[in-house]
């Protein structure tokens, strides 16, 4: 059964932060290699928090775009 729910909102912290050897392993990096870490908590329209999501990002390739609507 889906789940309809409508995300109002979105605060995301944004952080530098030393990778792991997770991290190395997973985004093919050499180690120490600082990486872009993002919490999110999404929320409905009554606030209530609905998603919560951890990301980590090599930033050497890619950049990190915040669009909001």
């Amino acid at each position: 059964m889906p789940l309809h729910v409508r995300v109002a909102a979105v605060r995301e912290q944004v952080t530098a932060v030393w990778a792991n050897s997770q991290d190395a392993e997973l985004l093919d990096l050499t180690l120490p290699q600082a990486i872009m870490m993002i919490d999110a908590i999404s929320f409905e329209q009554s606030a209530t928090p609905v998603l919560l999501a951890k990301h980590r990002y090599s930033t050497e390739h890619f950049i990190y775009v915040n669009e909001v609507r």
